[in-house]
């Protein structure tokens, strides 16, 4: 397995752990809609790509896999 992937699978992973339905509908009750979202709050989301920092490969690879929420 590839480093990108490696770093994916535990962005992922950390996106399934910080979501929440209240967040879900929270975004449903702003016409956010999404087949694929987790309910990460945007603070959640700003701190994990500081976290991450600056790393194209890991970002297209994200992209990819259609999750609303990704840190760019």
């Amino acid at each position: 397995m590839s480093v990108t992937n490696e770093r994916m699978g535990d962005v992922l992973a950390r996106f399934r752990r910080l979501g929440s339905r209240k967040n879900r509908e929270g975004m449903a009750r702003f016409a956010i809609t999404a087949e694929r979202v987790f309910g990460v709050s945007l603070g959640d989301i700003r701190a994990e790509a500081k976290r991450l920092g600056r790393d194209h490969a890991l970002a297209l690879a994200l992209w990819d896999t259609a999750w609303r929420e990704r840190p760019s």
